[in-house]
């Protein structure tokens, strides 16, 4: 969870600076051969990063629909798969 509150730290540290120099997307670069090309602005890029981060830990730790749904199958399929020993155990318990 320290890993996730540094990723989220950071995230919203990027975000205020966006917003601080004015959320500009893109802006006018002039590159080697002198043409004027746009580039995505690198806070942008960074917050970007910092959420795909941060969505991938939400889905490890189960914290998304999608994570929960894959923690919960996987616990279904380990109760099904019970062990042999389990399955006798169970059948000598109900008298078979």
């Amino acid at each position: 969870m320290d890993t996730l509150a540094g990723i989220l730290e950071r995230r919203d540290k990027a975000v205020a600076d966006f917003e601080a120099s004015g959320s500009v997307m893109v802006y006018p670069v002039t590159n080697t051969q002198g043409e004027t090309v746009l580039k995505q602005n690198p806070l942008l890029k960074t917050v970007n990063e910092l959420n795909r981060d941060a969505l991938a830990y939400w889905r490890d730790l189960g914290l998304t629909p999608a994570g929960l749904k894959r923690i919960n199958d996987t616990v279904v399929q380990k109760k099904e798969t019970g062990s042999a020993l389990v399955a006798a155990l169970l059948r000598l318990g109900d008298g078979a």
